[in-house]
């Protein structure tokens, strides 16, 4: 690692930029490193010295690690904090007018609870909520038809559009005489290789 040259840091440098500092600090300190930065005789150093700079490295990496883990986690536990800010007493009080609410609105449906032998076993479990979601929908649709809602759309229904009606009504003309057209021109074709 290199040191950080210049004036000190801010204090809303982070933990880890001061967990380096420290390790180069603590590095530069230690008896082998030390002696190769005061000009000491550096042929001199044994295996000895060369393992505790390896070990204290090692340790200096472990406990950076470890902070910067720890300031991570922390920085997930803030950021979940402050997502969580929520009116309470207005949330409760809008589950409290659901009750109220005509069935129309909600459309809350139940078929029975699902009850699974073994919840590890997907395929199973997987085709429980298909099944309970096709009894639901078959209970919503029997409930809108003896309410009179209508819940189907109509054969010439047509989706809101910047076009008019009109002018759709052309396009659709226009497809239709443009398919009338190839099949016309495939029978020719199968006409003509008849002839051959």
């Amino acid at each position: 690692m290199a040191r950080k040259s210049g004036a000190r840091k801010p204090s809303a440098v982070s933990s880890l930029a001061r967990a380096e500092e420290a390790a180069d600090e603590e590095i530069l300190e230690t008896p082998a490193l030390s002696s190769f930065a005061g000009g000491d005789d550096a042929a001199a150093s044994s295996d000895e010295e060369e393992e505790d700079a390896e070990a204290a490295e090692a340790e200096i990496e472990r406990r950076l690690v470890a902070e910067a883990q720890a300031e991570a986690d922390a920085a997930k536990n803030q950021s979940a904090e402050s997502k969580g800010t929520y009116n309470h007493e207005a949330l409760t009080a809008l589950a409290n007018d659901w009750p109220a609410l005509p069935w129309v609105e909600t459309l809350d449906t139940c078929a029975v609870p699902l009850e699974l032998e073994s919840v590890h076993d997907d395929l199973k479990r997987e085709v429980a909520f298909y099944n309970n979601a096709l009894a639901s929908v078959r209970l919503a649709k029997a409930r809108l038809a003896r309410e009179g809602v209508a819940y189907k759309r109509p054969g010439d229904y047509f989706a809101e559009m910047l076009k008019s009606d009109a002018h759709m009504a052309k396009v659709k003309d226009k497809l239709i005489y443009e398919q009338k057209k190839i099949t016309a021109v495939e029978e020719r074709k199968k006409s003509q290789a008849h002839r051959k």
